[in-house]
């Protein structure tokens, strides 16, 4: 590769600024465009101008190398704008990154209440559940089929639902023949949020319960301390929002399955 600029002031290698100036001088009235009329020496005046606006500002030895001419400008000029080029895009990187994470925050400052109201339902569903139990005795027991309720459920019909008073508990069909034969069966649910959990009735071998089969406490109960435990983490890791983005999807998958099963059961 060679210096083009050098050539175009026809410079030899290690030629100095004095030279440059010189050559550039005794060009320019050569190729002045009031002088030469020719068609071709306008550019190579402009040429001659380019070449010494180059060498006068980094000099006949571009970037101090040992040897001057194995340079080629417009690779440098390339090189440059590729740089210049990585600078931008990062920049749009940054920027982009910096306006998510402002879009994120504000979801999640929306969702803070919504998180301080799950963590307050299930701390009360924790409470619920470890209060004294409300017990009645149900004299009118309404043994509902549930193949009549849901008939493409194929889960259902290993089920029926027993209705007592405004409670409704869902157990195993095996279990349930006994229970059109007797009368005074013990019905247990939560305090607070009168959830069904299980029958009790005497027999000769015992006392029998039957439990529900699931609900927000039984099989699902363990999306209790799950959502209080991510809650807790969300609050936590207040300025990493990617995570605290995590929990809160987490969260609400978790709180609509347990919604569901609260309100239905």
């Amino acid at each position: 590769m060679h210096n083009r600029y050098i050539e175009t002031l026809g410079l030899k290698p290690g030629a100095t600024k004095v030279e440059v100036k010189a050559a550039f001088r005794r060009l320019s009235k050569i190729y002045h465009p009031d002088i030469n009329k020719d068609e071709s020496a306008k550019e190579q005046f402009i040429a001659i101008h380019e070449a010494y606006k180059f060498l006068t500002d980094v000099g006949s030895k571009p970037n101090n190398e040992p040897v001057s001419y194995n340079y080629d400008p417009e690779k440098a000029a390339y090189e440059e704008r590729r740089s210049k080029a990585r600078a931008y895009a990062w920049q749009r990187a940054q920027e982009a990154q910096r306006h998510q994470q402002m879009q994120i925050g504000k979801i999640l400052r929306v969702f803070d209440y919504v998180a301080f109201l799950m963590l307050a339902f299930n701390v009360l569903l924790l409470l619920d559940y470890f209060l004294p139990k409300e017990e009645v005795v149900a004299n009118a027991l309404s043994i509902l089929d549930v193949n009549n309720i849901g008939e493409n459920d194929r889960i259902s019909r290993n089920y029926v639902d027993v209705k007592y008073g405004n409670f409704q508990i869902r157990i195993d069909r095996s279990e349930v023949y006994q229970l059109r034969k007797i009368e005074n069966v013990r019905a247990v649910s939560t305090r607070l949020f009168a959830i069904p959990l299980y029958l009790e009735y005497p027999n000769a071998e015992g006392t029998i319960r039957l439990s529900q089969v699931y609900s927000v406490y039984k099989i699902f109960g363990l999306a209790i301390p799950v959502i209080i435990a991510i809650g807790l983490l969300y609050f936590y890791k207040q300025r990493n929002l990617d995570f605290r983005l995590s929990c809160a999807v987490a969260m609400l998958f978790v709180e609509v399955i347990q919604l569901v099963l609260f309100f239905r059961f």
